[in-house]
């Protein structure tokens, strides 16, 4: 798959050791805390280090615009509503655990950014507020969703919700790429 929201790129990384790291840090408690709490607390803090792990440092020395970290991220029964992402422009979301057609990521044209609304973030309803990570976006017209089945560059500058339509917990990486998402693509590309 390749368009102006996503790239698919089946061999990026070896699927199996990265679920296997996944698996190997994220915690029972991890888990079983709500998605707004494991985004504050776990997953901006818990990092995977690139430099550490040579394989993962083979992959960044082919491409140097990758971060020197990856981000875990899980998610429960639900939604992420739709923003797009301030400190990045793009990343590559790699499969971990339950990564199939009942979770998937809807993006969509531009809307109005917003400083806050209410809506469902995970499992709870009430006013959310965009902050330094997400700025969160109305009135935006969804207009292609695809399920992370292998490493995807997915384009966070575009408007995108997650959609978790079961009781199984979705678990990818996320490793943030340092260019506009049309240049990420072109240097993935031409490898």
């Amino acid at each position: 798959m390749n368009n102006e929201y996503v790239l698919s790129l089946p061999n990026f990384i070896d699927a199996a050791y990265a679920r296997q790291i996944g698996l190997g840090i994220i915690t029972d408690d991890w888990l079983a805390s709500d998605d707004t709490h494991a985004l504050k607390v776990y997953t901006d803090f818990v990092t995977i280090d690139v430099e550490s792990d040579p394989y993962l440092k083979s992959i960044r020395d082919k491409y140097p615009k990758l971060f020197p970290y990856i981000k875990i991220m899980k998610m429960d029964q639900g939604q992420w509503p739709a923003h797009i992402d301030t400190m990045r422009e793009c990343a590559i979301n790699i499969p971990v655990q339950n990564c199939n057609e009942t979770k998937v990521t809807r993006f969509g044209q531009p809307g109005v950014a917003v400083e806050s609304l209410v809506t469902v973030f995970g499992d709870l309803e009430k006013e959310w507020h965009s902050h330094e990570y997400i700025t969160f976006v109305e009135e935006q017209e969804m207009d292609f969703e695809i399920a992370i089945t292998v490493a995807t560059l997915i384009n966070t500058k575009r408007p995108h919700q997650v959609i978790n339509s079961t009781e199984t917990k979705r678990v990818v990486l996320s490793w943030s790429y340092d260019a506009p998402f049309e240049e990420a693509k072109q240097d993935l590309l031409n490898e």
